[in-house]
């Protein structure tokens, strides 16, 4: 038994004069279960009028449509529509579109969660799409949600993720309390040891205090009161050098990072090594800075006074690092 029935159907608009524009005349149509159909034909022909109508989502003028012979005269919660363009509600969150559904549904919360959608469980495999189609969403822009896939969480998952994010957090929070000039400087020249040779003036830095500076590093991610120090890279330096590849200029500001943690941890500080989250937010530190175009900035490292209350470290062991002597 078919589906879906088109029986003579018609649809007029009222056009220019009075006279009335045929969008669709006398269409006739069984589409069965399981059956894959394509409508083809130029635009304006009328493939998306008719689909609407379908759909319940606008009125015909003559002829009938049945769905399992019950005739569609409005939506319904039984008929599902995906639409040509971008329908999402700029005033929603991401995850509230794609729930948005299962609202009018009145899922319940433990339905929700089986179908992959938990509040509480943030799913790191789709942060960055997820933020970047936040900006885009709220800039009114469209946003295509599909590349997302909403997983069941289970006990496990979400025990690996709490232990994940605690180890994460044990390096990454601060306290309030001050580091004197005279260790951020030693930190510093640890940075400077790490270049190659022939590079060794092309680090530079500039050192910004939390506290002199609240917000400027917003987006850091980093609570308490840390001291950020950016690394930059002088590149007329490697002007002279045009054939080092541009892996080993980087490299020399990567070392330069984990010297300084390095140093930043033997001298009873905590380090974090980070890098630049958008364009936006390095365009604001240039800004800031003054810095001329000839000054690449590459990274930067937050050290201070580790707050571990929360979240002790959870590195391992030397015994259980070394997999093999030989």
């Amino acid at each position: 038994m078919p589906t879906i029935k088109i029986k003579n159907l018609e649809k007029y608009y009222p056009g220019e004069n009075g006279e009335m524009t045929h969008a669709l005349t006398d269409i006739n149509m069984e589409i069965r279960d399981g059956e894959f159909v394509c409508i083809v034909g130029p635009s304006g022909c009328g493939k998306s009028t008719l689909l609407e109508i379908v759909a319940g989502l606008l009125e015909h003028t003559a002829g009938e449509v049945l769905l399992d012979d019950v005739p569609v005269k409005g939506t319904s919660r039984d008929i599902g529509v995906v639409f040509q363009d971008a329908s999402l509600y700029p005033w929603r969150t991401i995850k509230k579109n794609i729930a948005f559904g299962m609202d009018i549904a009145k899922v319940p919360k433990d339905e929700r969660v089986k179908r992959g959608l938990s509040q509480e469980l943030p799913e790191y495999q789709y942060a960055s799409f997820l933020v970047q189609s936040a900006d885009k969403l709220s800039n009114g822009e469209p946003v295509d949600l599909s590349p997302y896939v909403p997983k069941t969480v289970t006990k496990e998952m979400e025990e690996d993720f709490f232990t994940i994010l605690k180890e994460r957090r044990s390096v990454r929070e601060f306290t309030d309390q001050e580091v004197p000039d005279e260790i951020i400087d030693k930190v510093l020249e640890a940075g400077l040891w790490a270049a190659h040779g022939c590079n060794v003036q092309s680090i530079k830095y500039v050192v910004v205090r939390e506290k002199n500076e609240p917000g400027l590093f917003k987006g850091s991610d980093v609570p308490g009161g840390p001291v950020h120090l950016v690394i930059l890279q002088d590149m007329r330096c490697y002007k002279a050098n045009s054939f080092t590849p541009v892996r080993n200029q980087l490299l020399d500001a990567g070392a330069a990072g984990q010297n300084i943690v390095l140093a930043a941890h033997a001298a009873g500080l905590e380090g974090v090594w980070l890098t630049f989250p958008n364009q936006e937010f390095s365009d604001r530190l240039r800004k800031k800075f003054e810095l001329p175009d000839y000054i690449r900035m590459v990274t930067y490292v937050d050290v201070g006074y580790g707050d571990q209350t929360p979240h002790p470290p959870l590195r391992s062991s030397v015994e259980d690092a070394v997999l093999a002597k030989y």
